[in-house]
């Protein structure tokens, strides 16, 4: 299988189980919302039947204690909170069972903020099962029952009766004493009783519900995170797994490719890599062993090119050496300061030295002046090499070893090595021909020939 292929694989399995992961986190998040609604749910639900059964107590205890007083603020509560029931008047804000008891002498405290809606309304709004609402809209019907009697008894405390056909028709004399009877009747009571038993029985059909679906949204987040955790566990082990496949799959060949590199670097040109796989990578190292083959064929080829130049460079420098010591004329180079690197045998008999002077200067081997002249004339040379070949000679005094100064001529040339300037001196004493150049100018005087047998002259005396 190509390597290219194998990562891909790791990488998309690694890949598949985060986003397997991250799905199942998701539905664990989505869980613990649920759980929170629901919460929430119930939260909201047991206090819209608090609601409903502090209002049927505020109710009674209102109209009781108005019975009993006769005071006026008692039945105004009465209605307030009947109203507010009812949705006839705005819903407090904060509307809590504790209201009315703080309230209850003075209705002008109450801040009615918020809207008018019916608190059965309210209850509809729970989306609650058909016999949970049937509970507390059976409350509700067992409390209007109670607010007839309750009026009853607000009636009969201005001398209001009720008729046969149950409307107040008949006047008479105020009758506390039937008012207060009306409301602590055993009648009244088992009405009572019926509203809380409705209450206490939707509490119960509540909370059962809520704790079963409380009870399947933990057991469904347990199994989430149960998955999750043994899709993290998977997740892990594929990671480190593959961490070991690609360390001894992937990364150790490099690494041995590497120090085989640095083998090579190092002058071990026979070293090669062992293929062991098919792959891309076994692909580099048969072209890095090819690589090696060529460089190390180029090398002994070029092994044996350096052997041949070096035995033609020898032969030839060993001529250059024959011809340079066998030659009269004294052959010098030095370097771009002057300084002397070689010189033959013609140059020590000329110049009459006996001792190795490579490495001093020219400076030995000419007065100051004429030195002068040839470095500047030798400055000249590395900018023009042309200017001083064919007939182009400089003609200057050299000084023997010693101290006698004699004429010679020189030819110069120079060469570059390395970005570093050398230069060449051919030196040849011409002081016997300059004499015997004199000797022919004065007997020209006396017996004159042409120009033309002169220059044969001259040079016969050259060869």
């Amino acid at each position: 299988m190509l390597l290219r292929i194998r990562i891909l694989l790791i990488f998309s399995g690694i890949l598949l189980l985060l986003l397997s992961t991250l799905y199942f986190m998701g539905l664990i998040d989505k869980s613990q919302q649920s759980v929170a609604e629901t919460q929430l749910y119930r939260y909201e639900s047991h206090l819209l039947a608090e609601q409903l059964r502090q209002s049927s107590d505020d109710l009674t205890r209102m109209a009781r204690v108005y019975t009993v007083t006769g005071n006026a603020l008692y039945k105004g509560a009465f209605e307030e909170i009947l109203d507010i029931r009812d949705g006839r008047s705005p819903r407090p804000e904060g509307y809590h069972g504790t209201l009315w008891n703080l309230a209850a002498s003075d209705t002008s405290k109450i801040s009615i903020t918020g809207p008018s809606i019916a608190l059965i309304d309210l209850i509809k709004k729970l989306d609650l099962k058909d016999i949970e609402l049937g509970k507390l809209i059976q409350a509700k019907v067992s409390s209007d029952i109670l607010v007839k009697s309750e009026r009853k008894a607000f009636a009969a405390m201005t001398g209001l009766f009720v008729d046969a056909d149950g409307e107040f028709s008949i006047q008479k004399k105020p009758d506390q004493s039937y008012a207060i009877n009306l409301l602590h009747n055993e009648q009244y009571s088992a009405a009572k009783a019926a509203i809380m038993r409705s209450i206490n029985e939707f509490r119960l059909l509540l909370e059962t519900r809520i704790q079963h679906e409380l009870q399947a949204a933990l057991r469904k987040q347990a199994l989430f995170w149960s998955i999750t955790l043994i899709l993290l566990f998977i997740t892990v082990c594929v990671v480190f797994i593959s961490y070991i496949y690609i360390r001894n799959h992937m990364i150790k060949p490099v690494i041995n490719l590497a120090k085989v590199s640095k083998d090579v670097e190092s002058g071990a040109i026979g070293t090669r890599v062992e293929v062991t796989s098919n792959d891309e990578l076994g692909e580099l190292y048969s072209a890095f062993n090819n690589m090696l083959n060529r460089t190390e064929q180029a090398q002994n080829e070029l092994a044996m090119e350096k052997q041949s130049v070096e035995k033609a460079l020898g032969s030839s420098e060993r001529r250059y050496q024959a011809m340079s010591e066998a030659a009269t004329d004294a052959i010098i180079s030095t370097d771009d300061k002057g300084n002397i690197l070689s010189w033959n045998g013609g140059a020590e008999r000329m110049f009459a030295y006996t001792q190795d002077i490579v490495g001093n200067n020219l400076a030995v081997l000419f007065n100051k002046k004429n030195y002068e002249i040839l470095m500047d004339t030798l400055e000249k040379t590395s900018l023009n090499q042309d200017l001083y070949q064919g007939s182009d000679i400089l003609e200057c005094y050299c000084l023997r070893n010693n101290g006698e100064e004699f004429l010679a001529e020189i030819s110069l040339g120079n060469w570059a090595a390395d970005n570093n300037l050398f230069y060449s001196a051919i030196i040849r004493d011409i002081t016997e021909r300059k004499r015997v150049e004199d000797i022919i100018k004065q007997n020209h005087k006396l017996y004159p020939v042409s120009y033309t047998h002169l220059r044969a002259h001259e040079t016969v005396l050259d060869l």
